[in-house]
């Protein structure tokens, strides 16, 4: 069976699933999260959610892995690592996703930060097994997604990412991906081509003195704001602060955090602006707002806490973990689609 029959099983399984009531959890909203993340465990890997996802994506793991292993769920963070190792091995690529048959596929195309977060979750017993193979994909990342003349995130070309329906030039996300691969290979024993002075190469293409650009087009976005800090890329508590009140005066932590931009435009593909407008636009995301939650904390305590028994309240009134919210807060929802729910990320509320 191809990948495009099951591609399209898949969306149908997705479209008819929006069509039923998300399920109820009981419990307060610890209680919830936890029986949310040990459903996500299927006895082989973390899936993204128990509803819409249920593949294994690079990306949603890797944000959760830190929380997991300090919820005590280290074996199973263990065996995850280990079958998407064999399964991106045996293919002989690091793609975005695993589907539910095993196949490695990139949604929806190479992305900067499948090889960076996985290398993030990597030990050196692990490295040593695939070092062969991680050292190929190092080589191939590099000469497709890199521009060595200038430091840079290849511009004006599409690569999947954070905000993967949409086209940006050279995004922030994406450089600050490369600029912590680089950072980790060395520690690795891994090859490191990737050998530039990216702090020096961020602030001077992104960083205007209040926040750093979306791209190198375009002006203020939530995650061009969190990830610099988040990956411990830069460390100044006067920068977090500016960043934070930039996103914080655009509003997007309204009413929750965290919203990529104040606003619907940009270059979104086809068809996802047709049949998922609005998608990664105004609307709120939970995943990259618990993440704006940890980069908060480092600078006032008392804020962090008031967005963290924000998302405490509405685990309480949907008795569950939603995926995206419309701008005013409602979930997500259009003809074809409905926000996902019972989502992996909640274990970042729960530490």
């Amino acid at each position: 069976m191809t990948l495009l029959t099951e591609g399209v099983k898949e969306g149908l399984r997705i479209f008819w699933q929006g069509l039923q009531p998300y399920k109820s959890y009981s419990g307060n909203w610890r209680e919830i999260c936890k029986k949310i993340v040990n459903e996500c465990w299927n006895g082989k890997y973390f899936q993204v959610s128990n509803g819409n996802f249920s593949e294994f994506y690079v990306r949603d793991f890797a944000f959760c892995h830190d929380s997991l292993k300090k919820l005590r769920y280290g074996a199973e963070t263990g065996k995850t690592l280990n079958y998407c190792l064999e399964k991106f091995s045996r293919f002989g690529k690091i793609t975005t996703t695993i589907t539910k048959q095993g196949v490695p596929i990139d949604v929806f195309g190479i992305a900067p930060d499948s090889l960076a977060l996985l290398v993030k979750c990597l030990d050196k017993n692990l490295t040593k097994d695939y070092r062969e193979f991680l050292n190929q994909q190092i080589n191939y990342y590099y000469k497709i997604i890199f521009d060595e003349e200038t430091g840079l995130v290849r511009k004006n070309t599409y690569f999947s990412s954070a905000k993967d329906h949409c086209t940006r030039n050279s995004s922030m996300y994406d450089n600050c991906m490369v600029a912590f691969l680089s950072k980790n290979l060395t520690g690795l024993g891994l090859e490191n081509p990737f050998k530039y002075n990216f702090n020096k190469v961020l602030k001077e293409n992104f960083w205007t003195g209040n926040y750093f650009k979306d791209d190198l087009d375009s002006g203020i976005s939530s995650d061009a704001n969190i990830y610099p800090y988040w990956l411990g890329l830069f460390d100044s508590k006067k920068m977090i602060k500016r960043s934070v009140e930039a996103i914080q005066n655009e509003g997007l932590d309204k009413p929750f955090p965290i919203k990529y931009t104040n606003s619907r435009k940009g270059k979104f593909l086809f068809p996802m602006k047709i049949f998922v407008p609005n998608y990664e636009g105004n609307t709120v995301w939970a995943h990259h707002g618990l993440n704006f939650i940890k980069v908060v904390e480092r600078i006032d305590r008392e804020k962090a806490r008031f967005y963290k028994q924000q998302y405490a309240g509405l685990i309480k009134k949907h008795k569950n973990f939603l995926e995206v919210y419309e701008p005013d807060g409602t979930p997500y929802k259009t003809r074809f689609y409905k926000a996902d729910s019972g989502l992996l990320w909640c274990a970042n509320l729960l530490c």
